[in-house]
C-alpha cells in the first residue's frame, strides 16, 4: 500500500517536469525504480500469502 502512495506522490510531484518540458531522465529513473520495487513487493506478497494454503 505504501508503494502505491509513494508512486502517486512521485507522479504528482513530477508533473512540472512535463509542463516545463525539461529533462525527464531523473523522473524516468525514479519511475523505473518504484516500478521495480512494486513488482518485487507484489511477487513477495503473493508467495507469502499463498504459502502452504494450496497443498
Amino acid at each position: 500500500m505504501l508503494i502505491i502512495i509513494a508512486h502517486s506522490a512521485w507522479v504528482s510531484g513530477s508533473l512540472h517536469v512535463f509542463a516545463e518540458e525539461t529533462d525527464i531522465w531523473l523522473w524516468l529513473a525514479g519511475e523505473l525504480t518504484l516500478g521495480g520495487i512494486f513488482m518485487l513487493t507484489i511477487c513477495w506478497g503473493i508467495k507469502k500469502f499463498w504459502k502452504g494454503d494450496l497443498v
